[in-house]
């Protein structure tokens, strides 16, 4: 008992949670929408940024650029993630391609525990760019400037993942989803500025030629990446078969995603229970509509001939994968998905629920009951997008 309370504390809620579509939709194609034409009136305050320096939000870091803003916190596993990953891509970018009257802003919508020092460690995850700004300061304050934004949510974990990306001095503002594909979202930023065309900043790197960070985050073949979030390694499963993990096992279905270990004998036992429950109920579905990945958090041990022996004691069908591999491309998964562990004893038991056609995604914790987690999966797969 004593093991598995302690294992809980690594999850931030003991209740399923649905993220709902408003905030996770890796999949869909850039929705811009154009707002008012009027200029937000967006407070003057001052504000910290992730070096401690203090900024004002419109005199210092508005009135003389294009800005492209996006609003986090630090503690969140979910979309924050992806949304700090495309926000590092995009000032790479505009730095590649030497746009200084375009910058990045990140809002924390969690000022109180999100200090200057936590924001740095927060950010240099992704790369520490000098065109990206992350800003915190006084509840009232930063609140404030979030509400005029438009974006003022009344629980931090309902905040939105979309970017406001606009001219202070024109007053024309758009908002695009963050997770758009970057092309997308360095259109709009072109469209905003009075700098250079559309087709100028779409390269990825000086010459045409990909990025140093674009080049680690695409898959391991040569091509575009298939998905401008998911990574596409190739790991192995229990049946011993190479899958590339977005493009082989994640396009056009619905997933559910957890991590466990073999030699695990507290909380793994009761989480793997659940998705035994879930393959039984979806019947026929599985494999073709949903498919069930359970990624091991010890690739040095659990390699894909242990997991086959494992797989039998759980009865695994077709359509749910134990999957491992080099465990390089394993860590780099999970870390994506934001169940990366320092230690193997504190992985997340949390499952990732995500409609990759329509790309919403919800999330749940692993040792709910057992009815409650097919519920939420079905809600997944009902989903058909935005009307």
């Amino acid at each position: 008992m004593m093991i598995t309370m302690c294992l809980l504390t690594h999850v931030f809620w003991g209740v399923p949670i649905d993220l709902g579509p408003r905030l996770v939709r890796p999949m869909r194609k850039a929705h811009v929408s154009e707002s008012s034409e009027a200029r937000p009136r967006i407070p003057a305050v001052d504000l910290l940024d992730e070096q401690g320096n203090s900024l004002n939000l419109v005199h210092d870091l508005l009135e003389d650029y294009t800005v492209v803003i996006s609003f986090v916190f630090t503690r969140c596993t979910t979309i924050c993630p992806p949304l700090g990953a495309t926000t590092a891509t995009v000032a790479q970018q505009l730095k590649d391609a030497g746009l200084e009257g375009v910058r990045c802003l990140s809002i924390t919508v969690d000022p109180g525990y999100d200090t200057p020092a936590r924001l740095l460690m927060w950010k240099r995850r992704f790369g520490d760019l000098d065109n990206w700004r992350l800003l915190t300061g006084p509840k009232r304050d930063v609140n404030g400037a979030i509400e005029a934004m438009g974006f003022l949510t009344a629980d931090k974990i309902d905040h939105s993942p979309m970017l406001l990306i606009g001219n202070y001095r024109s007053g024309r503002w758009r908002r695009v989803d963050g997770l758009s594909p970057v092309p997308e979202i360095m259109k709009v930023i072109a469209e905003m500025s009075a700098g250079p065309k559309p087709e100028a900043v779409q390269k990825s790197g000086r010459n045409g030629a990909p990025s140093e960070r674009m080049r680690k985050a695409a898959p391991r073949d040569a091509g575009d990446p298939p998905h401008p979030y998911f990574p596409d390694n190739v790991l192995t499963d229990h049946q011993g078969r190479e899958l590339r993990f977005y493009s082989d096992l994640m396009k056009g279905k619905t997933v559910v995603i957890q991590t466990f270990f073999t030699s695990c004998s507290s909380v793994c036992p009761q989480v793997l229970s659940r998705f035994a429950y879930l393959q039984d109920r979806l019947g026929s579905r599985l494999g073709e509509e949903v498919v069930l990945l359970s990624i091991t958090v010890d690739p040095e041990i659990d390699t894909p001939r242990h997991l086959a022996e494992f797989a039998k004691d759980w009865k695994c069908r077709d359509g749910w994968h134990l999957l491992s591999g080099s465990p390089d491309r394993v860590r780099e998964v999970l870390r994506v998905l934001g169940l990366k562990a320092d230690r193997k004893e504190a992985h997340s038991n949390v499952f990732l629920m995500g409609n990759a056609r329509t790309g919403l995604w919800k999330k749940a914790f692993g040792l709910g009951q057992q009815e409650e987690l097919h519920r939420i999966l079905e809600s997944v797969i009902a989903d058909r997008g935005a009307p």
